[in-house]
């Protein structure tokens, strides 16, 4: 699933969750009198069980992603890192060859 549906699935299980609390907190006086403690005490639970669900699976996509990039990142330095050693061998053993070279005209002289 995309990220955004999967902020999508989260933004709505969250919303069930804050209406719970929100109703429970101005209930609070009547859930007592009826003795519902236990039975709002697990919807809460449920409630909390799904957006925690939804919140867990869009944060494991997002270190997924960005572990992939930061490999991604990786690779791309060390071939950057390896092509300027390559470069700078090279141009190295070419400018000692025609130094070796100019020292083997200017020598017999």
């Amino acid at each position: 699933a995309s990220s955004r549906e999967l902020k999508r699935v989260e933004a709505a299980t969250r919303s069930p969750l804050l209406s719970h609390v929100a109703a429970s907190l101005d209930g609070l006086a009547t859930i007592r009198a009826f003795d519902a403690r236990r039975r709002f005490g697990s919807e809460c639970e449920r409630t909390l069980d799904a957006n925690l669900r939804a919140s867990l699976a869009s944060a494991l996509v997002n270190c997924w992603l960005g572990l992939r990039l930061e490999l991604l990142g990786a690779t791309i330095s060390a071939a950057a890192a390896a092509l300027a050693f390559a470069r700078n061998s090279a141009s190295a053993s070419a400018s000692s060859a025609i130094a070796a070279g100019f020292r083997g005209a200017g020598g017999g002289g």
